[in-house]
């Protein structure tokens, strides 16, 4: 049993520290084989395992967390700190089946900002018009997040806009 082996039964243990650190660790080395199980863990009652187990999965980047993370944010009663990083993994991700959400999303001022975010991680002509709409916002923060996720698109240029 290797290293990643082990961390994913560890996600398994009763002790919440266990399975945070766990969690935290498969973020660091972002291996692929634990996106299933690190899916699984969107249900885990502590908000410290939920956080590193969505920072995992933005930073493996594996399309297969796009609707699990989607579901989560839409159906969770978890927090709102739980909510922004699973926001987050999906501008990470930069699936295109999340910028619907994450449009719907705008609507929230709760979630507003990490939504702007994120839609500024995923280039295409859909998400720059919402995020050229947040430029409407009376909410300065606001925005400023939306300055900043069109700047990364014309940062990024001709790979980004090669989707558009």
């Amino acid at each position: 049993m290797d290293e990643v082996e082990k961390l994913i039964e560890q996600l398994k243990d009763e002790d919440d520290d266990v399975r945070s650190s766990a969690a935290e660790a498969l973020e660091k080395i972002g291996d692929k084989r634990s996106v299933f199980p690190l899916i699984e863990m969107l249900s885990d009652p502590d908000e410290e395992v939920l956080e590193y187990t969505c920072m995992a999965l933005g930073k493996i980047r594996d399309e297969r967390a796009v609707l699990p993370l989607i579901e989560f944010i839409e159906t969770s009663d978890s927090n709102e700190a739980d909510i922004y990083f699973a926001i987050r993994a999906l501008g990470q991700i930069g699936d295109e089946r999340a910028i619907e959400p994450l449009i719907e999303m705008l609507k929230d001022p709760e979630r507003r900002k990490s939504s702007a975010r994120a839609l500024g991680e995923i280039c295409t002509k859909k998400s720059i018009e919402a995020l050229i709409e947040v430029l409407q916002s009376e909410n300065i923060e606001e925005r400023n997040v939306a300055v900043s996720g069109l700047y990364r698109n014309v940062k990024h240029g001709d790979e980004h806009y090669q989707k558009i």
